[in-house]
């Protein structure tokens, strides 16, 4: 009886479920009550999921369909015993398998309840929802916890309620088709499509190849385009399918793509049904990320427990871990590492070594929140949190192990704020969590990762926080290599490397003869000759002096960054005296030294003498010396070097094919650049193309042809050039070249957040020249802030920059110059040799170089601006002090430097200015005599052609001949054949004298004279030498000289007003000839505009094109456009030969209809208005003073709501403070005695002048500074040249010149002390010889090397 009455027990259940009220079911959400005490895990009776599923299905039946009354078995009569694995779920609509027929059906199930009978239809069985295929798996329930449990049991394929999300009790797997019926009408999002009715009007076979088409990504058959998408297409075709597991891989990834919770759902329903042998790595993976994105973690970590348990868990457990992580969820985040990290760490091996913690250390970079979350989660386990204390052990151990991986990802450490990462260790040090290898990891991921900001200031805290915490522990010697490299490569101050130097030195005896190499390359790169000098004697003091030349290379190196030749040759000539032959890399750069100088012309006299010594030229020398006529525009001479270096077999290189298309570019003929760098690139050179891509991308920006950069960008892409940072440059140049630098701007944003490219000051300039331009003051005083935050040192661009923007406020404003005059002084206390040594290029500069620029590009602008003021008191005052500067090598130059032409420009000016006559003409010889040798080309006698007794000449018919070039167009390809026919060669040497036949300047050089020319015609004109200025403008042009719109303007208007009448013939022709084929409509020509006068003539005003006439000349000097100034003033020459008729004399009119009838039909119809220019030129009304221009609109002013506190270039003062606070602030890791000396050397160097001190000739602290520093120089260069001379005695040893460091760490602490002082001794005799300045090595003291 027992027996019988157990088996009827369940399906009493039944009957009884039938007699209950339906739930009712509301949308509130479960208070937190609820979930406390593990209430959602409780285990519930076996027929609590199927009552569930029994009262949904009765809202879920569609209309119109019949219901059948299946058998309900109970779960014990159904299952079957396995070997362990269940059988996937099915979507095949119709009957069970295990259903029992209708008459088979016990009484229980047969007869209907009271209830039913008194509310039919109450009670109706969904068919779909008990269409049960029960699981092979025999086990009984499992625990609540997931680790190691099926993921059947607990996905979303019946095991989990669909509301709540949460997991029930129970071993079978509902329908996936009934539970998309009830998702259909349930879901809110779905409840008002129609479902798709395809079941009866379309085969199985078209059903599955309909199916495979939209897999298969081809175009998918529109069935119902009223209420379905695409993805309940693919879920009503796949539930019609009989063998649902051969396509579930392919169904499920499709699903994962959608953004629909309920696509979501549908795609872990397919991912159930995949069979658990066929699931991989990637299915895991792609499951987690689908329930991750369902906010369904619980379904997510059960995946993972799964694919753990199956070792497929790579790609899925880092994934969790590292997203839950991130966000800070770390009571899921200690379940992913307590089931798939933690067992690989309790036999303590390290992470990092198994396959998973690779995976991790692949990952980690995606992840950019996750530093802060590391960080913070070791700040709540110190403050005892109640949400980590609970799990606080595992916590730790998982803190520690991301920490471990995070200091050894690139992306995280280039990113991450220094003073963060130092608090991080802080705080795991307080849990006893970090050891040193930690920093040391970290240094070494600074030095292989990508060059971003702030590495130099990342060590320096790192390695303070070392040397604090961890006294007993010394660092390896390749720590502070690794320290040395990176601070190279930042371009830290000598002070900073020495520092390093002598701990290296005090840790391990001393630093290693590679440290001081590394150490003194970077201060010659740096063109800091004083530091180099430094270190190289303590080289000397140290290791005694090296006989390898490597260690000799920076001295001449650090003098030829600044184009000082004498200095060169000086250390050049000094390796002979110390008995070292030089090598040719000793050669390259002595040839460097000239090529940066200002007679760089000189360079092929070095070449010449290379030769004739026996070196044979390698690839440096042929670049540097195609460096030389490459910026001139030189393509003979440019292609000239290259043939003669494949005679050298000097294999070709995408750098030489640069030189060729920057000097393309420069002549205007980027067609055939454009084609050439194409086709070179489809070549096998060396080294990387981008660079030719990037003078093509620079000549289109500074043309504003938008089409021409998007059409190089495309033949990029195709040709997979890979773009760098000038690239981005480039593009950031089109941008502000056009008025966009807000899009400029939003590139620069992008590279700060780049993975592979990092923004540069250079980038920056760019943004900031672009809003100076703009006149928009806010924006640029705001990056101006964020470069001195941001960069250790600015960017001489900058700081013109923001004196343009200082000077023309003023100018406009029609104030005193007096604040654009102090920021003056501060720049020029502020500059150094460095910014003379870079070689990045400057926006603003033009094509001039900053070794060359500075510092006179500054005095010229505001020299500029003031002698065009009328202030040519003060801009003569201003040359005096420049000059007096130069006097005094200041930053390095030499005493015997030519003036640029700008700055003779403005000289002219002033002499012009004061009627000094004989210093006009002057002047414009020495201007003549610069431009003449800058844009003539290379004489054909400067040739290089090799010995032949010195290199063996190839055959012509070999295909050695071309080295690489041949690659382009063949053995008979010749680059002559590239260069137009109309190109002009030069004379065999340059004359200064405009007379000399023959002579013919570049076209590349053309526009040179644009600046001074004007300003010579008019002291011409007030000389009343009108024909000479005539004489001088057509020998100009004849020699290839051209003008500018400019030029022409003020040209015709000193003709016109020209007392002879043939000089007013003259402008008449003149304008005919250059100006009226361009000449716009009145109405724009008065409006400074200009438009095309075709298009004007037959269309309307608003649908012609219309530019400003300044914007247009800036973008082509070549396009010719007159003003309205110099058509009234032909209208004033037309007026006085009509009066000259009216009394009889009428040759003039008929000689001007007969020169020019177009100009004379044009100037005619001038229309008569009231304006200023009319009126004194025409009708002699001239006003006095000036119109009051209209107030502007504070579009681009301060903030007016409260007081703005932006650094300014108008507060000197206060700029240069913050500036030295934002220095001591990054180097704040360095000892305090250190910090007092450099802030101490800083406020007596670098302190502003007063108010109009730049002046005031008694103010001659730049002299005396740049006195102290030469003195300086030649105190060490006599140290060294005393060792020299007593090197042949062989009685003179350089380390008796101080105490050396101790070698052994076992000296005693006495003798420790004795040699500590005498470094002190040493350290202050050399202070007291060279006053102190920022880029001077510290005093060594006691403290500082403690």
């Amino acid at each position: 009886m027992l027996e019988r009455a157990s088996s009827c027990v369940e399906p009493v259940s039944q009957v009884l479920l039938r007699r209950f009220e339906p739930p009712i079911r509301s949308r509130r959400i479960l208070g937190p009550s609820f979930w406390k005490n593990g209430t959602d895990e409780l285990a519930v009776a076996p027929w609590w999921p199927l009552y569930l599923d029994n009262i949904r299905g009765k809202d879920g039946c569609r209309p119109g369909t019949v219901q059948e009354r299946p058998c309900v078995r109970s779960r014990r009569a159904v299952t079957r015993p396995s070997s362990g694995r269940s059988r996937p779920l099915s979507l095949t609509p119709g009957p069970p398998p295990y259903s029992c027929p209708p008459e088979s059906l016990s009484r229980a199930y047969t007869n209907h309840s009271s209830y039913e009978k008194m509310n039919p239809g109450s009670r109706q069985l969904n068919t779909n929802a008990l269409a049960v295929r029960p699981s092979y798996d025999t086990e009984g329930p499992k625990s609540p916890d997931m680790r190691g449990q099926d993921i059947s049991s607990i996905s979303n394929g019946g095991l989990l309620d669909e509301d709540t999300g949460k997991t029930v009790a129970g071993r079978e797997s509902h329908s996936l088709e009934a539970i998309d019926s009830r998702a259909d009408t349930a879901s809110p999002t779905n409840r008002d499509l129609k479902p798709l009715d395809i079941r009866s009007s379309r085969p199985l076979e078209d059903t599955e190849e309909m199916l495979q088409q939209i897999l298969d990504g081809r175009e998918a058959p529109v069935l119902d385009p009223k209420g379905t998408n695409l993805f309940e297409t693919v879920w009503a075709f796949f539930k019609r399918l009989p063998n649902q597991e051969a396509y579930a891989a392919r169904v499920f990834y499709f699903m994962s793509k959608s953004t629909s919770h309920q696509d979501l759902k549908l795609a872990l329903r397919a991912f159930n049904i995949i069979p658990h042998e066929k699931r991989t790595v990637a299915h895991y993976e792609r499951a987690a990320r689908t329930a991750i994105q369902r906010n369904d973690y619980r379904s997510a970590i059960s995946i993972n427990a799964e694919a753990t348990a199956r070792h497929l868990n790579q790609e899925c457990s880092t994934f969790l871990l590292l997203h839950t992580a991130s966000n800070q969820l770390w009571k899921a985040a200690a379940q992913v590492w307590s089931t798939s990290f933690e067992p690989l760490t309790r036999n303590r091996q390290r992470l990092s070594v198994s396959a998973i913690g690779k995976m991790l250390l692949e990952q980690v970079d995606r992840y950019q929140n996750l530093p802060l979350a590391v960080s913070n989660l070791a700040r709540e386990i110190i403050d005892r949190r109640a949400v980590v204390m609970h799990q606080a052990g595992l916590l730790m151990h998982l803190g520690r192990e991301l920490l471990h991986v995070l200091v050894q990802s690139g992306r995280q450490m280039s990113l991450v704020d220094p003073e963060m990462l130092v608090s991080t260790f802080e705080h795991y040090r307080q849990l006893k969590l970090l050891n040193p290898t930690v920093h040391l990891h970290a240094v070494n991921t600074l030095l292989k990762s990508v060059n971003r900001l702030h590495r130099g200031k990342s060590v320096g805290f790192i390695y303070h926080h070392l040397r604090s915490k961890y006294p007993d522990f010394q660092p390896p010697p390749s720590l502070y290599g690794s320290i040395l490299s990176i601070l190279a490569q930042e371009g830290a101050p000598s002070e900073v490397h020495l520092y390093y130097l002598r701990q290296f030195a005090h840790l391990h005896g001393a630093a290693d003869k590679i440290s001081y190499q590394k150490v003194l390359t970077a201060l010659a790169a740096q063109g800091d000759v004083d530091g180099t000098q430094a270190v190289f004697i303590e080289l000397c003091k140290v290791h005694s002096r090296p006989t390898d030349i490597a260690y000799f290379t920076p001295l001449l190196y650090a003098y030829a960054r600044l184009g000082d030749i004498e200095g060169t040759e000086r250390e050049f000539q000094r390796l002979k005296d110390w008995g070292l032959q030089p090598t040719l890399y000793c050669w390259n750069i002595l040839l460097y030294a000239y090529a940066r100088s200002a007679h760089s012309g000189k360079a092929f006299d070095i070449f010449e003498t290379m030769k004739a010594q026996g070196l044979r030229p390698d690839v440096y020398t042929f670049g540097t010396l195609m460096g030389i006529v490459s910026k001139a525009g030189d393509i003979e001479a440019v292609v000239d070097i290259i043939e003669q270096a494949q005679q050298y077999h000097i294999k070709g290189s995408y750098e030489m094919i640069s030189g060729l298309v920057q000097s393309y570019c420069l002549n205007d003929q980027a067609d055939v650049a454009e084609r050439l760098a194409e086709v070179t690139t489809k070549a096998s050179f060396e080294g990387e193309p981008v660079k030719m891509w990037n003078y093509l991308l620079r000549h289109y920006a500074f043309q504003s042809d938008s089409e021409g950069v998007v059409r190089v960008q495309e033949r990029m892409n195709a040709l997979g050039v890979k773009p760098d940072d000038m690239t981005y440059a480039a593009l950031m140049a089109a941008l502000v070249v056009i008025g966009k630098t807000s899009d400029a701007a939003q590139i620069l944003k992008s590279l700060n957040t780049s993975r592979t490219l990092a923004a540069t000051a250079f980038h920056y300039s760019i943004v900031l020249q672009g809003y100076v331009q703009e006149g928009n003051r806010k924006m640029a005083e705001e990056v101006y802030k964020e470069m001195l935050e941001t960069f250790p040192r600015l960017t001489p661009s900058a700081r013109l920059a923001m004196l343009h923007l200082q000077g023309l406020q003023s100018v406009n404003a029609e104030k005193s110059f007096l604040d654009a005059n102090d920021y003056l002084g501060t720049l020029l206390h502020e500059l150094a040799s460095e910014d003379r040594a870079t070689k990045h290029p400057q926006p603003g500069f033009g094509r001039r170089s900053p070794v060359h620029a500075l510092p006179s590009i500054y005095v010229e602008f505001m020299a500029s601006i003031l002698a065009s003021t009328g202030k040519t008191g003060q801009a003569d005052k201003l040359l005096q002090k420049f000059d007096s500067l130069s006097q005094s090598s200041y930053l390095g130059r030499d005493r015997g430097s030519e003036d640029s032409i700008d700055l003779l420009t403005t000289r002219l000016i002033i002499s012009t200015h004061r009627h000094d006559w004989e210093t006009v003409e002057r002047t414009w010889k020495q201007i003549l005599d610069r431009a003449l040798d800058a844009a003539s080309p290379h004489s054909i006698k400067r040739k290089v052609t090799p010995p032949k007794n010195q290199i063996e000449q190839p055959s012509p018919t070999t295909q050695d001949t071309a080295i690489g070039l041949d690659l382009i167009g063949g053995s008979d390809f010749a680059f002559t054949s590239m260069i137009p026919t109309s190109s002009s060669s030069g004379s065999s040497s340059v004359s200064p004298s405009l007379d000399r036949p023959g002579l013919k300047v570049l076209f590349s050089q053309r526009f040179i004279l644009e600046a001074p020319i004007t300003r010579y015609l008019r002291a011409l004109e007030l000389q009343k030498h009108y024909q000479h200025a005539t004489d001088l403008v057509e020998k100009l042009q004849k020699v290839g000289f051209a003008l500018t719109s400019r030029n022409w303007n003020f040209y015709i208007q000193m003709l016109t007003r020209s007392p002879d009448p043939n000089h007013w013939i003259l402008a008449f022709k003149t304008f005919e000839e250059k100006f009226l084929p361009n000449t716009p409509p009145w109405r724009h020509l008065r409006a400074g505009k200009w438009s095309t006068p075709s298009s004007a003539k037959t269309s309307t005003t608003d649908a012609v094109v219309i530019a400003r006439r300044r914007t247009l000349e800036k973008l082509d000097r070549g396009h010719l456009m007159p003003t309205y100034v110099t058509a009234v003033h032909l209208a004033a020459n037309l007026l006085e030969s009509n009066r000259r008729a009216a009394h009889g004399d009428v040759s003039i009119n008929v000689d001007l209809w007969r020169s020019s009838p177009g100009t004379y039909r044009y100037i005619r119809r001038i229309p008569r208005s009231k304006d200023r220019i009319q009126g004194g030129v025409l009708r002699g009304r001239n006003i006095l003073g000036d119109l009051q221009k209209p107030l502007r609109r504070a579009t681009h002013k301060s903030n007016p709501k409260g007081p703005d506190t932006t650094i300014t270039a108008s507060e000197p003062g206060k700029a240069v403070e913050h500036k030295i606070a934002h220095a001591e602030e990054k180097y704040e890791w360095l000892p305090r005695d250190v910090m007092k000396a450099k802030a101490k050397s800083k406020k007596r160097v670098e302190l502003p002048p007063t108010s109009g001190a730049l002046y005031d000739t008694l103010d001659r602290r730049l002299e005396k500074r740049a006195e102290a520093q030469r003195k300086g120089r030649e105190e060490r260069r006599a140290m060294l040249d005393d060792a020299t001379r007593h090197r042949t005695g062989a009685k003179f040893s350089i380390r008796k010149l101080a105490a050396v460091l101790p070698r052994d760490m076992k000296h005693s602490s006495e003798t420790l002390r004795n040699d500590l002082d005498g470094q002190e001794v040493l350290a202050e005799s050399d202070e007291a010889q060279v006053p102190r300045t920022p880029r001077e090595s510290a005093p060594v003291t006691r403290r500082e090397v403690k």
